[in-house]
């Protein structure tokens, strides 16, 4: 008796649709010797759009649309790519600065939400800023509204922010593409996007000269910082010794090793205070 009830449970919150795929992996199941069946693979729209979505569509792909003077006509992919595109804004773009260390950085469009809201011209365009999302005091205020009405470059952020033009360039299809976009950020993810167009522009002339890179982005990226900071060391102790006189190799050699000593004594403070902060730690202390 409490078995038929539950069936009929499991039957009626079913519909149709999915009463018939249960009973074809039952069927499935019971005829491939309690093997599993695989799930049914179909795509969705959002496949669809990840696979025919162009960051910059043609004209002449778009007004080709079967109009009766003998052009191809569109599929029905193509369709929905198109009247996605339609949809966005492309007065001002979006940023990604996730991977900005290794020279990647990722662009798109805004949507109609996006920009009632004034995201990405009133706000920072970097979708990881802090100042990305509207400040809800500057918003809610009356006296901020009123002046956001007359004037409508007054941001929503407590924080300066600044309009760049720039060449984006990408690849779609396996063709290099580049695009003339404009972005408004903030002055710590403006320093993040031209550190990134920099570190960009040395791979890609490291790599037309014919310098092989064996590493993985990741650890150029890292290497680079390493050697920043390494430069910025070496010109801090250097400082002045350009117009300084030759001293004897005997002292030069002195000054060469108390240098190392404080290096070697800097490092070791800085791991006995990393030690400390982790054996502070509530993680440690359960441990």
């Amino acid at each position: 008796m409490t078995s038929s009830s539950s069936s009929k449970s499991i039957v009626a919150v079913e519909n149709a649709q999915q009463r018939l795929q249960r009973l074809h992996d039952t069927t499935k199941l019971y005829y491939s010797h309690g093997r599993i069946p695989a799930r049914p693979t179909s795509k969705t729209e959002l496949d669809v759009l990840k696979e025919h979505h162009r960051f910059i569509r043609s004209e002449q792909s778009s007004s080709s649309g079967g109009n009766g003077d003998g052009a191809p006509s569109l599929s029905w992919e193509d369709q929905l790519a198109e009247k996605y595109y339609q949809s966005l804004f492309r007065e001002f773009a979006l940023a990604d600065l996730k991977h900005y260390k290794v020279g990647a950085i990722a662009l798109r469009w805004r949507t109609e939400e996006e920009v009632i809201s004034g995201i990405g011209n009133l706000t920072c365009a970097s979708l990881r800023c802090e100042y990305h999302q509207p400040d809800p005091s500057l918003t809610s205020d009356p006296n901020t509204m009123e002046h956001k009405v007359e004037e409508e470059d007054l941001p929503l952020v407590s924080t300066r922010l600044t309009e760049q033009e720039m060449w984006f360039g990408y690849i779609e299809e396996g063709v290099k593409k580049s695009a003339l976009v404009k972005v408004v950020l903030c002055r710590r993810c403006e320093r993040k996007l031209n550190k990134g167009r920099e570190v960009a522009k040395r791979m890609r002339e490291g790599t037309e000269a014919g310098v092989e890179v064996s590493r993985s982005p990741r650890d150029r990226g890292e290497r680079q910082d390493r050697d920043e900071e390494r430069v910025e060391e070496q010109d801090v102790d250097d400082d002045g010794d350009d117009f300084a006189p030759k001293l004897p190799p005997e002292l030069a050699k002195d000054r060469g090793w108390a240098k190392f000593r404080r290096r070697e004594h800097e490092d070791s403070a800085a791991s006995r205070s990393k030690h400390r902060r982790r054996s502070a730690s509530p993680e440690s202390r359960r441990r």
